[in-house]
């Protein structure tokens, strides 16, 4: 391998991810606000977009940083949620409705945002199915957040130890209860 400064290896990198990006579809370099809109009204979606949109956000995390993460969240849970739906057989908007909130409840923790955005984004025809979509959705996302600035208001669950107002970046490496435990018989019997 040759040996290649670090300013060089990003202007490398970055052309062969944006060559890469727009051979799959010049869509991948946007937004994403049309294709969101498109999976939300049940049209088809070409999976190349949907592969290098998750692709460019996985390999170029600073881009998040930089256009914000709300949009990045709806798009790949739109996305991924009417692509479950063609393969399913299921309504692909529906399904869509479900994945653009679901990932949004579970990486920003914010249940009556969420709730409140999907009562007025979408019929109220579905809006049971996306309401429990939300409360299952945070129940299940843990002590975890896309926010690490974000306060922790109370714990969602009697197993998850943490510090009540505190950040949840600052959260770490919590420990349920039968970790602690487990550890602590590890403990014992090394001693024995």
């Amino acid at each position: 391998m040759l040996p290649v400064s670090l300013p060089l290896q990003g202007v490398i990198g970055g052309s062969l991810l944006l060559g890469i990006a727009w051979l799959a579809s010049p869509e991948v370099l946007g937004l994403g606000k049309e294709t969101i809109q498109r999976a939300l009204e049940g049209g088809t979606i070409v999976w190349a977009l949907i592969l290098g949109e998750n692709t460019r956000h996985r390999f170029n995390p600073q881009y998040c940083g930089k256009r914000g993460i709300v949009l990045p969240i709806c798009f790949i849970g739109a996305t991924t949620g009417s692509a479950l739906g063609w393969l399913l057989g299921y309504d692909p908007s529906l399904l869509a409705a479900l994945g653009l909130t679901g990932l949004l409840v579970g990486a920003i923790n914010t249940p009556i945002t969420a709730m409140i955005l999907v009562l007025e984004l979408f019929a109220l025809a579905s809006g049971p199915y996306l309401l429990l979509n939300c409360t299952i959705a945070f129940l299940l996302s843990g002590h975890r957040s896309a926010i690490p600035r974000q306060l922790l208001q109370f714990t969602k669950a009697p197993a998850l130890q943490a510090s009540i107002n505190q950040e949840i970046g600052e959260l770490g490496n919590m420990k349920t209860d039968t970790q602690k435990k487990i550890k602590e018989i590890n403990k014992q019997e090394k001693t024995n």
